[in-house]
């Protein structure tokens, strides 16, 4: 484990990360980060790529309209207004456009040669191609990220994940499928009763298939219902939980 990796999840958690003997999901998350291998990680995590994955499921009806491009210059000249632009090889470098303003290439190319995830162990980055995924916006400013924590192709828990444009409103937990609140705090964000989505159960059969093939992974959808991506390392593995205990709960659910 890096260093700076076990720095960052002692001053994040507050403990110190035993990945040789995991018994938190933190533990667990982060140990798959320099163990796990599999080639599949670096395909779903590049958004580009990902999205061929989804329609080989069987599920192409669940992609967004969208322009994929791995050249710099396609990329610019086909962002439109109202479009999010998305780097394909990296979590949180996306652009919201909703009017055109001519500096669109500069923060692309700023991000292009960034590596993303190299000091925190992230593999599965390492190798992707750097390519934008634009798409149009679909959802309001204040909407939900409906996240699907997966284990060996079973959805256990799902966060309702409120934001406003890229602000982080309110962040609840609910157990599946039975739509059950879970007193616990996640990332010191509020908590608000959302509504059981009317989307649930399809939901709950698009996160049964896209998560077969991994141990753990969380299955981000939108709308009704729309893929957002694959998340193998939520937050790197340092999820705060309050009470802490919950870290360890969710532990549980590892083989």
């Amino acid at each position: 484990m890096l260093p700076a990796d076990a720095q960052e999840y002692r001053r994040w958690l507050g403990r110190d990360c035993d990945i040789d003997h995991p018994r938190a999901h933190s533990e667990f998350v982060t140990r798959k980060k320099y163990t796990d291998r599999s080639a599949l990680l670096t395909k779903t995590a590049d958004k580009i790529a990902c999205r061929d994955w989804v329609a080989e499921q069987g599920l192409s009806e669940i992609l967004t309209p969208a322009f994929v491009t791995r050249d710099i210059d396609e990329a610019v000249a086909n962002i439109t207004p109202s479009c999010f632009v998305k780097m394909n090889n990296a979590s949180g470098r996306n652009l919201r456009v909703e009017t055109v303003r001519g500096n669109e290439r500069q923060q692309l190319e700023a991000w292009w040669s960034l590596p993303y995830g190299e000091d925190k162990g992230e593999w599965c980055y390492q190798d992707i191609e750097p390519g934008v995924v634009i798409e149009p916006i679909l959802l309001p400013p204040i909407h939900v990220v409906w996240r699907l924590l997966c284990w060996y192709g079973v959805p256990r828990y799902i966060e309702a994940h409120e934001y406003e444009y890229n602000k982080t409103l309110t962040h609840t937990m609910y157990t599946l499928p039975d739509y059950a609140p879970v007193d616990v705090v996640i990332n010191d964000r509020d908590r608000r009763d959302v509504a059981r989505p009317v989307e649930l159960e399809r939901m709950l059969e698009i996160a049964r298939v896209l998560s077969r093939p991994f141990d753990f992974v969380r299955v981000d959808l939108f709308g009704s219902v729309y893929f957002s991506e694959l998340t193998h390392y939520p937050r790197s593995g340092r999820y705060k939980y309050t009470p802490d205990s919950f870290d360890f709960e969710l532990g549980k659910e590892w083989r």
